[in-house]
């Protein structure tokens, strides 16, 4: 089993090795195709006995263990520097952005996104994304709405200083952009709030309920008042925002006065803290 475990990871380093060859990357496969065949039992024999010397376990480990760590460094370093190349290209569709020559720019953020190693924080990615907040209506008017009275008051005399945006000729286009629906104003923030303050309640009420859809407190109170409480087994809830309170429908099973399982339906009236306010209807 030693020896499989051995071959195996001996012939896997010697194909990565030669996966870094066909990708040009010759410094990474040099200690790959060393701990691969390092790796091999009839290699290492060879090499053991053409130098007369015969490395110890701990030995082994600690030259196995260390080339692994090279290829790793060498991964690192290789991507660090293949990522430099690639900032570079995205500072230069930047000045390109600054210039007026978007064609350019996108040419150039296009190479960059294919070429870096980290697709999560691929600086590439976020100028292509400003590129687009500069020109999204919607993003203007959120950004309007937002401004507070003061904001709003610096951004009319022209001195409001905030960055929207980290590229400075986008975050200028932004400005221009928002400029457009400046009179439109008390509407967006009027719809703004109405927003927040319907997610936020939506988010009070979501809260409520458990990931099966059950109403923990409407589940307590009817298990207490059940003929056998240990019977009780919820099968369904579902609700319905009413505005003032909440309308909650429980299906579920329990134990009858005569020993039955029977299915029962109850429809409660909750508030937004959850409370129980009503019990409405229960057969």
């Amino acid at each position: 089993m030693k020896n499989f475990l051995k071959w195996a990871s001996g012939l896997m380093f010697i194909v990565m090795a030669g996966v870094f060859i066909i990708s040009e990357s010759l410094v990474e496969a040099l200690p790959a195709l060393l701990l691969g065949l390092f790796l091999i039992p009839p290699i290492l024999d060879w090499f053991q006995k053409k130098i007369n010397y015969t490395f110890s376990k701990a030995l082994k480990w600690i030259i196995a263990i260390g080339l692994f760590i090279l290829i790793g460094s060498i991964q690192i370093a290789a991507d660090k520097l293949s990522d430099s190349g690639v900032d570079s290209l995205v500072e230069q569709a930047s000045e390109e952005i600054d210039n007026g020559n978007m064609e350019v720019a996108y040419k150039l953020i296009s190479q960059a996104k294919n070429e870096y190693s980290d697709n999560q924080n691929n600086p590439a990615v976020s100028l292509e994304n400003e590129i687009r907040a500069s020109k999204g209506d919607k993003n203007a008017k959120k950004a309007l709405a937002r401004m507070t009275d003061e904001e709003f008051e610096l951004f009319q005399k022209g001195e409001l200083t905030k960055n929207y945006l980290d590229q400075k000729t986008l975050n200028k286009n932004f400005y221009i952009l928002i400029k457009e629906f400046e009179n439109e104003r008390p509407q967006l923030v009027a719809k703004f709030q109405a927003s927040e303050l319907a997610y936020k309640r939506s988010k009070a009420v979501d809260s409520q309920f458990y990931a099966d859809g059950s109403h923990p407190t409407l589940e307590r109170t009817v298990k207490s008042a059940c003929h056998n409480s240990d019977s009780f087994e919820h099968i369904e809830t579902t609700h319905v925002d009413e505005g003032d309170l909440i309308r909650v429908i429980m299906h579920y099973k329990a134990e009858n006065g005569f020993g039955a399982i029977r299915k029962n339906i109850v429809v409660a009236k909750v508030d937004l803290y959850g409370n129980v306010v009503e019990i409405v209807s229960q057969h």
